[in-house]
């Protein structure tokens, strides 16, 4: 995957088959139709961290970071429902390569 954000592309490629891409997709979908039980969040196999939430997700580029003070910022964003169409189109394109 390659878009105009490091952190993103790093994030999405761990989750190299469309078993994977579907779990994160499952995990994004639970968060917007069940926003009152709250925010997920989503380790990466390169110890990354999403945070979802129903409108904002926050990347962070190392677990660390985030676990060592709440209150960092995060090394991307965007909105939720945007997350989902990126994260639908990756597992798509996995789908059609037969990954």
């Amino acid at each position: 995957m390659s878009s105009t954000n490091t952190f993103l592309d790093n994030f999405i490629t761990d989750f190299y088959d469309v078993s994977g891409s579907t779990q994160l997709l499952d995990g994004i979908n639970e968060v917007i139709n069940k926003p009152l039980d709250g925010d997920m969040f989503f380790p990466s196999q390169g110890l990354q961290l999403a945070i979802i939430a129903p409108q904002i997700t926050k990347i962070y580029n190392e677990q660390d970071k985030f676990y060592k003070n709440e209150n960092s910022s995060p090394d991307f964003q965007l909105p939720t429902p945007d997350f989902k169409v990126i994260v639908e189109a990756w597992r798509d394109y996995l789908a059609s390569r037969g990954k």
